[in-house]
């Protein structure tokens, strides 16, 4: 894990250590209450990990039943490198990932870097595409470049949550209710050729956004709980 220790007050830093302790096991609890349907599966690489690495990306307002599901495999993660990403990162380590600190804004190289390697060295990776300050649901492009550099495939992936508080923040961000159903849908691969440029990420930039804003708004067929 990138080594990251923000300059924080006493009292901050007593917080940070108590949500990335109790953090956990708040999630596994509330999240072992819902319902989830999963009306295509789930992407070939997440069940048959033998397929090598991906890339899995979702809008940020997704990210804790996202944290929930898919913990305990060892993903990578991008986390930012301010001070509540801190939290984050110590939480999600002791859920099982592998937290990367960087962003678009800061850190970035460096993250790049090491999501590249570990990618490269068999690592799955995981990256909400309009982290960590938005515009909401707007890709930024990383997670191609990164597609880019390892030939990874890059599956996106949203949570509808029918029944969830929404949270007055940049991303919308959303806690479904205990006990309530969430259902998974996805899109991918995409592959990013090796000898793209510039304009041919961009124009998959464009194609992935659109995709998961799709299954972001699209109505949804019922399913049998997973």
């Amino acid at each position: 894990m990138t080594s990251f220790q923000p300059d924080l007050t006493p009292s901050r830093r007593l917080l940070l250590n108590l949500a990335g302790y109790l953090g956990p096991p708040a999630i596994v609890a509330w999240g072992a209450t819902l319902r989830v349907k999963l009306p295509d599966g789930l992407p070939p690489p997440f069940v048959h990990p033998e397929l090598g690495p991906a890339i899995y990306v979702c809008w940020h307002q997704c990210l804790l039943p996202m944290t929930w599901y898919c913990r305990g495999r060892g993903i990578g993660t991008l986390i930012s490198q301010h001070a509540d990403g801190e939290a984050i990162a110590r939480a999600v380590s002791r859920m099982g990932y592998r937290p990367i600190r960087g962003s678009s804004t800061r850190g970035g190289a460096g993250a790049m870097q090491e999501m590249t390697a570990a990618v490269l060295a068999g690592s799955s990776m995981a990256i909400t595409l309009d982290g960590p300050r938005g515009p909401c649901c707007v890709a930024k492009p990383g997670a191609l470049y990164l597609s880019h550099a390892t030939q990874a495939p890059v599956y996106a992936i949203h949570v509808r949550m029918p029944r969830a508080w929404t949270l007055n923040s940049w991303d919308h961000f959303q806690l479904p209710h205990p006990g309530s159903a969430i259902t998974a849908v996805w899109k991918g691969p995409y592959r990013v050729p090796a000898e793209a440029g510039k304009p041919e990420i961009e124009i998959l930039r464009q194609r992935l956004e659109n995709d998961l804003n799709q299954l972001r708004l699209a109505p949804l067929p019922d399913a049998p709980r997973s």
